[in-house]
């Protein structure tokens, strides 16, 4: 029956949810889907039903509290969560301070939250912090003096002025509050964050295997090097081996002496380019050499 009367499933609980998820980019999509809510209710179970006016109560408190929350929004998480001398602390940007009188009162140290033609919308200093729309012609700058403004210095007007004080001591000093949402960051946030951190580890992980992969390509030819610098040592030693075994004991005949410059040339072609770990010997004398180690062998 519901999915059949209602097109868009909503509840408080998806609209937590979305608040929570930081999903709403302004004022207005919350506003709708509070609104959506009302539609709902009054689909399902009437127009004229306890749940739609109670649905239509929740939403004229939701569209006052959106109005207080763009009216300021320092004001509205104070009032809210009061704090140790919440009335005190400044709002970014600070109201204008005033002294207000209202019908059958004195003037009244006062914060102004707005003006409206010749209304002027006041929040009191002192204990119950009463708000009012004041007459412009009853509203004087706070720096009037109090002897001008004949007061009645009652003990809730003395809490009042000491209030103020306070205020302008914060003001002067620069202390605001800063609401737990500022100091840390939102849930949709954290995990940007997350995102990037998790990218930077996996960037410094990737560069790291990257230098590992660098660090043994420069490794592999030093070993190269030391592989060559042992084939031409190990084949000098097997030259040098070659020539004293090799020593005739009887006159070298023409055929020998013709073959020597090309074996000296042969031997000092190797040196040169024995690169890897397999060399072609391709003179006379290193066929004899293997031939005498197969002997002595």
């Amino acid at each position: 029956m519901y999915k059949r009367l209602i097109h868009t499933a909503l509840d408080v609980s998806n609209i937590h949810e979305n608040l929570t998820e930081g999903k709403y980019k302004s004022f207005e999509e919350f506003k709708a889907d509070a609104q959506m809510i009302v539609h709902n209710t009054a689909i399902l179970y009437g127009v004229h039903s306890d749940q739609a006016e109670i649905a239509r109560l929740l939403f004229s408190d939701t569209c006052h509290e959106l109005n207080e929350l763009l009216l300021c929004k320092n004001c509205f998480y104070l009032s809210n969560a009061r704090p140790e001398n919440w009335f005190c602390y400044p709002c970014t940007p600070s109201h204008d301070l005033v002294w207000a009188k209202m019908k059958g009162f004195g003037y009244w140290p006062a914060k102004v939250l707005q003006r409206e033609d010749n209304q002027v919308d006041v929040r009191f200093f002192g204990h119950q912090h009463q708000r009012a729309w004041i007459p412009s012609e009853n509203i004087q700058d706070i720096k009037v003096s109090i002897q001008q403004l004949q007061v009645k210095r009652s003990n809730g007007w003395k809490k009042a002025c000491e209030e103020l004080e306070v205020y302008q001591r914060f003001l002067r000093e620069g202390r605001f509050w800063k609401t737990k949402m500022e100091d840390s960051p939102q849930p949709h946030q954290q995990n940007q964050s997350q995102r990037q951190q998790q990218e930077e580890e996996e960037e410094e992980e990737e560069e790291g295997e990257k230098e590992k992969e660098a660090s043994g390509r420069t490794q592999r030819p030093e070993r190269t090097d030391e592989a060559e610098s042992s084939i031409s040592s190990t084949s000098n030693e097997q030259i040098r081996h070659m020539k004293g075994s090799q020593e005739p004991k009887a006159k070298k005949s023409r055929r020998s002496l013709a073959v020597e410059p090309k074996e000296e040339a042969s031997v000092s072609l190797l040196c040169n380019k024995a690169v890897g770990f397999c060399c072609v010997i391709q003179t006379d004398s290193c066929c004899r050499f293997q031939s005498f180690q197969q002997k002595t062998g």
